[in-house]
């Protein structure tokens, strides 16, 4: 089971024609419908800016809902 319910993608160009941008949205929803976030992030960004991508997904973490609590912690 995936703890954080995170999905990282890095695309390059054929991501970028009609059917890529296609299949990203199938995939995405599919993924999004199985509570699993979805952070795109195009190839020549990750080597041109590293650090903002990092800093990008180390945020994420932190934004990304977990599991409601259980009942007893709720009231509590």
């Amino acid at each position: 089971m995936l703890k954080e319910k995170l999905c990282i993608e890095l695309d390059g160009q054929p991501h970028f024609t009609q059917s890529g941008r296609f299949r990203d949205l199938e995939k995405t929803s599919y993924l999004e419908n199985q509570r699993i976030f979805v952070l795109r992030f195009e190839n020549k960004l990750v080597f041109e800016n590293l650090e903002f991508v990092l800093n990008t997904i180390q945020n994420k973490f932190k934004k990304i809902p977990t599991s409601p609590p259980a009942m007893s912690e709720a009231n509590g």
